[in-house]
């Protein structure tokens, strides 16, 4: 999986998981402020029970002290005008005196057909008044509603005395009417100024238990449903008192929630792509750090680094430390081109990475020169590796051109060899020049005797060598074209041009125009005989093992200033692997030989 996908994949799991927790929330934040809600209503619809169940507590009142004063006077109803007024409130409609005998007294006076005994005819009324006489209890009635009462709640409380005998006798009963709604309204508008809709229920009398709603501000087709309700008991009757937030049960929070969740969602995801961004720029700059930019290898730092991670995690491991690098890699890169170069360092990356064991550390240590670490191989079978690794010619192919290189390599063992990294590695080194020494395309393995050997010995540039050749030198091809590959500054100075450049530029890269056009056809028929003829014998004697041919000849040339000098050519012909078949000339001024054997003669 690549990094980009890697980290869209993570993103889109991230905001997957941030919806999920921003609903979750919301909904618990929907939830608790839904809950809170009810808890207050609760609240408040318990106090509200409270007062609309004290203003039916006071109508008990009013029957319990005209009952007192009856008993007080003994049958008599005294002066209960008087009483009965001084009881009375704006929500009490008429209190009432009815005997056993059918006798009664009202107040206010004159109330007639509007007295409330004469809802006694009402068959549940009936049915409320004698449970109370049975029970001998204060027994609540409504509301009920008729053309001459209007709507009241009846309390109805029987009085009874007690005769010499010690029995109960009933007396009569006191009768309280409170008007309805007014009793409650106060009770009911605190709540709509609240902001709930309510309905309040009764089982209008004791002698059922069923529900019936008497007040509600619900309109009709109103959902009623998921009401807070509170119970309460008087006169022997149950009351229900059940609210609803008039919008229903809604919470702004949500929606709050919601949004807030989102923004803090988007600020997270940000901050999560910026720690993901800053974590692979921080994984990229480690890997610039240990990775060589070319050839994706570990880089000398991150070589050593893995290097020594893993002796000190696998101490007296057996490990082979192997230091490679490609033979005449400069010949590659001036032939071809850096690009070809460039392709051959990743050949050999990628050689190394199919050579070696999976578990081996590789890298690319500088320039031409790599670099592995054995592990969990012994000795010999590093050795098998090695050989196995450099074997081949390698060729690679850039532009249509085939370019081939040779590998060289010097190990040593870890820990028969030496107990450090650092001698380790200087070992390996050390044996990879024993075998650049012995001609290249090689391994060896260390040896003591290898610490002598002098790096000197591999310091000298074909431009040293040249520069310290007694005469003039040339190195060209041995084709039709003669083409010039190389030439020292005794030949430049020979054909009197100021440097290198300017002899290129005068000969046109070419040995022909080298030779007096009057010598021309002569020296190239004499120079083509003797590589053909060199070229047959090599080829009838390479049974012999002979790898070079001498020639001579002798011809005139004309410097760049219109010199005309008299030289000999004494050439070797040889095979060069990169180039073909090639000349090394020496070419010295014919009158500069006499003159030099004049003067040794004298001597």
């Amino acid at each position: 999986m690549d990094t980009g996908r890697g980290q869209r994949n993570i993103v889109a799991v991230s905001s997957v998981i941030m919806i999920i927790l921003i609903v979750i929330n919301s909904i618990n934040i929907y939830k608790q402020d839904i809950s809170l809600q009810k808890e207050r209503a609760e609240r408040i619809i318990s106090i509200t029970s409270h007062e609309i169940n004290r203003d039916f507590s006071y109508g008990i009142t009013i029957s319990e002290a005209i009952e007192s004063q009856i008993i007080k006077n003994k049958g008599e109803s005294g002066d209960f005008q008087t009483d009965a007024q001084l009881l009375m409130r704006d929500y009490v409609s008429q209190i009432e005196v009815v005997k056993a005998d059918g006798s009664q007294a009202a107040y206010p006076e004159g109330a007639g057909g509007n007295r409330l005994d004469s809802l006694f005819s009402n068959k549940n009324i009936k049915k409320s008044v004698s449970y109370g006489i049975n029970k001998d209890e204060t027994v609540i009635h409504g509301p009920v509603s008729t053309p001459e009462t209007g709507r009241v709640v009846v309390i109805m409380n029987p009085v009874y005395f007690t005769d010499q005998g010690g029995n109960k006798v009933y007396w009569g009963m006191v009768l309280v009417g409170l008007k309805a709604p007014d009793t409650y309204e106060h009770a009911l508008s605190a709540l709509r100024s609240f902001g709930y809709d309510y309905k309040l229920s009764t089982n209008i009398t004791p002698a059922t238990n069923k529900l019936t709603p008497v007040e509600t501000s619900f309109a009709d087709g109103d959902d009623a449903r998921n009401m807070v309700s509170n119970k309460f008991s008087s006169g022997q009757c149950i009351w229900k008192l059940s609210v609803k937030p008039s919008g229903g049960w809604t919470s702004g929070k949500f929606l709050w929630s919601v949004v807030t969740g989102i923004i803090i969602g988007i600020i997270a995801l940000f901050l999560l792509f910026l720690l993901m961004r800053v974590y692979e720029q921080r994984k990229t700059l480690q890997k610039m750090a240990y990775t060589d930019g070319l050839t994706g290898l570990l880089n000398r730092t991150g070589f050593m680094t893995e290097c020594e991670k893993f002796l000190n995690s696998n101490p007296g491991n057996n490990v082979t430390m192997v230091v490679l690098d490609l033979d005449n890699f400069k010949i590659v890169n001036d032939l071809y081109g850096h690009k070809t170069g460039d392709m051959a360092l990743c050949d050999m990356a990628a050689h190394l990475t199919r050579s070696f064991p999976e578990k081996s550390i590789i890298g690319r240590t500088g320039g031409d020169e790599f670099c592995v670490m054995i592990t969990g191989a012994d000795p010999e079978k590093s050795r098998e590796l090695v050989e196995g690794a450099i074997k081949n010619k390698r060729v690679v192919v850039s532009d249509n051109k085939s370019a081939w290189y040779t590998i060289s390599a010097g190990y040593a063992d870890y820990p028969l060899q030496t107990e450090t990294i650092s001698g380790l590695l200087s070992m390996a080194d050390e044996a990879l020049y024993a075998a650049k020494i012995n001609g290249r395309h090689c391994a060896e393995h260390y040896e003591t005797r290898m610490s002598n050997i002098k790096r000197e010995q591999l310091g000298f540039s074909a431009k040293s060598i040249a520069a310290g050749m007694p005469g003039a030198f040339i190195v060209y091809k041995a084709d039709e074209k003669g083409e010039i590959l190389f030439a020292n500054m005794d030949l430049v100075r020979l054909f009197n041009c100021k440097d290198y450049a300017d002899f290129l530029e005068f000969t046109e890269f070419s040995i022909k125009n080298m030779i007096h056009p009057d010598d021309y056809e002569r020296v190239d028929e004499e120079i083509s005989d003797q590589i053909m003829a060199q070229i047959n014998d090599n080829e009838d004697q390479t049974s012999d093992g002979q790898e070079h041919f001498d020639d001579y000849v002798e011809y005139r040339i004309v410097t760049k200033d219109g010199i005309v000098k008299h030289v000999k050519d004494i050439g070797r012909l040889v095979y060069d692997e990169h180039y073909g078949n090639i000349f090394f000339s020496f070419i010295r001024d014919k009158d500069t030989i006499e003159h030099n054997d004049k003067d040794f003669v004298s001597l």
